[in-house]
């Protein structure tokens, strides 16, 4: 493909990329940020270390004076006082380098989680058009050839791509097993069929938000390489838990609560585990695809 139409797939891949180097770096600049807390606070405690032998030799010298008979042992009483002075300095030095750590630890796990909350949305939203684009040009006869790359176009998720065969396609970040598979190919036995149906542990509205949070967060993370532990940070950085944490989106479409389909002939799917309240929830919000493990 030449001309404009590769210059404007390439231009959404581009900022998919820059948006995703962005985060990479500050991620990096809050890393490096606590490291040099972390080196700070251990020269500290070297230099208090070092202040605390300078005085007890500064104190040793004084009891040797004040054994000698008529010794005025000024200059080591004054020495003394000297070192006693630099010591307090110095573990106040170490007093606020360790509280720096401290904050910045803290502040680091903040920090990334709000970069995320900014940038993910806009790495979500290049992948959507960037696909929607691809298939634009495809249906005109054009194909897209921007180079591939965190947040580029070619990475966009199944919901804005017309997935291939039998309409569940294998999308970068997922465990192994697991599809996003188009909702109009999947058959529900016994299907919900209204808000009455739901238990008092999910609501339609907790499940709306898990949707959104696996789209918006938890998929860009995985496609990172990040892991369960990066969700645990993220939640405790917002104060998140239960039905509405990032770790228990994770778990519950990707762990023991996943969504399980087996695939028939013909292309079509049948949910045998979990899920029907998912799916009724996915319906309602016109979710065009869901993740699931897929048997074969």
């Amino acid at each position: 493909m030449t001309g404009p139409a590769r210059s404007h797939t390439e231009a959404v891949a581009a900022v998919g990329r820059a948006l995703a180097a962005y985060e990479t770096q500050a991620g990096v600049a809050a890393d490096a940020a606590l490291v040099a807390a972390r080196r700070i606070a251990t020269d500290a405690a070297a230099a208090q270390a070092d202040r605390q032998r300078h005085l007890e030799r500064a104190e040793a010298d004084l009891r040797a004076c004040r054994a000698e008979p008529e010794a005025r042992c000024t200059a080591e009483q004054a020495r003394v006082v000297q070192e006693q002075h630099g010591l307090e300095v110095a573990r106040r030095a170490v007093s606020m380098a360790e509280r720096a750590v401290r904050d910045l630890a803290a502040s680091r796990v903040r920090f990334r989680s709000e970069a995320a909350a900014l940038i993910t949305p806009g790495r979500t939203m290049t992948s959507v058009k960037g696909a929607e684009l691809e298939a634009y040009l495809s249906s005109v006869g054009l194909r897209a050839v921007a180079s591939a790359g965190p947040g580029s176009s070619s990475a966009g998720p199944v919901s804005a791509q017309r997935p291939s065969g039998g309409g569940g396609r294998d999308i970068g970040g997922l465990p192994e097993g697991f599809e996003l598979v188009a909702l109009d190919l999947v058959d529900v036995p016994d299907p919900v069929t209204g808000r009455d149906q739901f238990g008092k542990g999910y609501s339609p509205e907790d499940m709306a938000w898990a949707f959104s949070a696996f789209d918006d967060v938890v998929l860009p993370a995985l496609r990172a390489g990040e892991g369960s532990e990066y969700f645990a940070s993220l939640d405790a950085a917002e104060g998140r838990m239960g039905t509405r944490s990032y770790s228990d989106t994770y778990s519950g479409f990707l762990g023991s609560d996943a969504i399980v389909l087996e695939a028939r002939p013909g292309g079509r799917y049948e949910l045998s585990e979990n899920g029907r309240h998912r799916f009724w929830v996915a319906q309602q919000t016109g979710r065009p695809t869901v993740p699931a493990l897929v048997r074969r």
